[in-house]
């Protein structure tokens, strides 16, 4: 069994955000279930910074998500 899969599994861990407009965080704590598939959304600012996973296997604890583009949030 992984430590994903786990109980006592934390459900959520740090990753680290590379590149992306000014200001953008440097580490955000995100859901297990929200990096499954090896992107990341963070809303802010009126709209959504997408970051896409560096490595593979199994998402770990401070891994390096990369910005690929902003989306705006329809009003």
């Amino acid at each position: 069994m992984s430590t994903a899969e786990r109980e006592d599994a934390p459900q959520e861990i740090q990753v680290l955000l590379r590149g992306g407009p000014y200001p953008t965080p440097t580490a955000v704590r995100v859901s297990r279930q929200a990096i499954a598939y090896g992107k990341v959304k963070i809303a802010r600012d009126g709209g959504y910074d997408h970051f896409e996973r560096v490595g593979d296997g199994p998402p770990q604890a401070g891994e390096t998500f990369v910005w690929t583009t902003r989306t705006r949030v329809a009003e």
